[in-house]
């Protein structure tokens, strides 16, 4: 069964939707990724350049569906710069005869070939490297070897697998089954780091297959938060077993790749747009929600090329639409906390403090005044989705969301009061004590290990509440925010700028710890 769905995936992808499994392939094999395409101008037929396991260089040409003789003429140009001209890379030397191979998820007629075997007899003679092939057959092959050993074999594994795969492309992926599946591939009795990285190699190519369809329906932000909870639990193994990066960071990579490849289009298409009304009957409250979704997932993108490259130019397009479309944001309970921080953090790294804290102080004015109301319910927390508050707010009840009072307690409070600590909002504090101070339980869930901390759920770990005081000590609140130990924080998540996509998918793990990831002061 595998085999089938693995070759439906590849015959009816492009060349972009194979690009990270077949480099995800290569890693395998010990080649080293030098780049990966955009797929833009400039890339001299060049997709996928590396060293392969004996360090010579490889120049790989992606093409989608099959190449007839009508085909091979369009292509003709992008091959002979595939062959002719030499890897332009800091560290390759040019005078090294490269690889070049031509790969395809379809098939090369037999006229083609015929053609391909006396152009590398001219190659030859010409002292160019001769041009490889590689099509569907041998990628179906070489997908297939990743999971001789870690296909989900049980039947159970393997439903969850195939209800992934068929799900709706239209909505956002569902958590609780996606992550129970990953866990099923990446946890089992402790292994070698070789079997370790097979596994994230296999998880990440079969990740690939269950997003297929949301490329394919150009639903972006499901694809980045599928990839987000993958990445979070290839940390939480890396974590587990102190795995040396060598057998996992390039596949990591790839991840964040997709992540900010998938927000990429998400930000094309959004500031394409002049209008983002999806359908005659949108609007409302699906409207704003959609809103404060992607503008949120825009802003962390934007801060972390910030983080990874301090020369970056903050998109001030990015900047200019939380100003335009902040009344028309919604914050819709805790889970919609970590959109908001995002926004408030990139005006603040722009140079706009005054909005950025305007964003803090709304925020904190809302979840007292709300979680103090005469209704007693407040805001939900933030185990509670946006789908499940809108069915709420539309007239289909949420039993559990229903019954269930937020009122005098809050997840979040602490780490937004913590930001405007640590940018010396002291006054503004103080004008807000009264209805701060009331909030009787400021609540935080701890996982009973660091790598945990990465699970999109778990039952090990202690429910911890607290308060604050009545008068509040100044000094103490600041000795509070300044240290930037983080005692609590997975290594791998403190280690890298993952953090701002983690903590929109994980809103249940904003704390006052995992806050300082994207919050420290320059």
């Amino acid at each position: 069964m595998i085999e089938r769905v693995v070759e439906n995936w590849l015959i009816n992808t492009n060349e972009i939707g194979y690009q990270i499994p077949f480099a995800q392939y290569l890693l395998s094999e010990n080649y080293t990724i030098l780049h990966l395409s955009s797929h833009g101008q400039m890339e001299q037929g060049k997709d996928i350049i590396s060293l392969d396991n004996k360090n010579i260089p490889c120049a790989h040409q992606l093409k989608g569906g099959n190449i007839d003789l009508s085909e091979w003429r369009a292509i003709k140009g992008e091959i002979d710069a595939l062959v002719e001209i030499p890897i332009h890379y800091p560290g390759i030397d040019k005078s090294i005869m490269h690889r070049a191979v031509l790969v395809t998820n379809g098939t090369i007629t037999d006229p083609v070939r015929r053609e391909i075997d006396d152009l590398n007899v001219t190659y030859k003679n010409r002292n160019f490297p001769q041009l490889e092939l590689i099509t569907q057959r041998d990628l179906l092959k070489r997908f297939l070897k990743f999971h001789h050993t870690f296909l989900p074999r049980e039947p159970t594994d393997f439903k969850l697998f195939l209800d992934l795969v068929f799900s709706n492309e239209r909505a956002l992926i569902d958590k609780k089954l996606y992550t129970t599946f990953i866990e099923s591939i990446l946890f089992s009795e402790k292994e070698t780091p070789i079997q370790l990285s097979r596994k994230i190699a296999s998880g990440l190519l079969l990740n690939q297959y269950i997003l297929a369809k949301y490329e394919k329906s150009q639903n972006h932000v499901a694809l980045v938060e599928a990839c987000t909870l993958f990445g979070s639990y290839m940390l939480a193994l890396v974590e587990k077993h102190s795995l040396n990066e060598k057998y996992w960071k390039s596949s990591f990579d790839l991840v964040l790749r997709l992540i900010t490849e998938g927000l990429e289009s998400v930000k094309s298409e959004f500031l394409q747009r002049k209008n983002y009304l999806e359908n005659s009957w949108d609007g409302g409250l699906l409207y704003r929600a959609r809103l404060t979704m992607v503008i949120g997932w825009l802003s962390a993108l934007e801060l972390y090329y910030k983080q990874n490259d301090n020369t970056h130019v903050l998109d001030e397009r990015i900047i200019q639409q939380i100003k335009t479309y902040r009344d028309s944001l919604w914050y819709w309970g805790e889970s919609a906390t970590g959109y908001f921080l995002m926004m408030s953090r990139l005006l603040d790294k722009s140079g706009d403090s005054q909005l950025s804290k305007h964003i803090l102080i709304e925020l904190i004015a809302k979840i007292c005044v709300e979680n103090q109301s005469d209704d007693g319910q407040g805001f939900p927390n933030p185990y509670y989705t946006v789908e499940q508050i809108m069915g709420v707010a539309y007239g289909l009840k949420e039993q559990a969301l229903v019954s269930e009072s937020f009122s005098l307690q809050s997840y979040h409070l602490e780490a937004i009061v913590d930001m405007l600590v640590r940018r010396n909002n002291r006054k503004e504090l103080e004008e807000l004590w009264k209805i701060i101070s009331k909030i009787l339980l400021l609540s935080e869930f701890k996982p009973s290990s660091k790598w945990i901390f990465l699970f999109w759920r778990t039952k090990k770990g202690e429910q911890v509440q607290r308060s604050y005081k009545n008068p509040q000590s100044w000094k103490e609140l600041c000795d509070q925010v300044l240290d930037y130990s983080l005692p609590d924080l997975p290594n791998t998540l403190k280690k890298s700028s993952f953090s701002y996509f983690f903590l929109l998918v994980y809103p249940h793990r904003i704390t006052r710890q995992s806050v300082k990831l994207i919050d420290r002061q320059e």
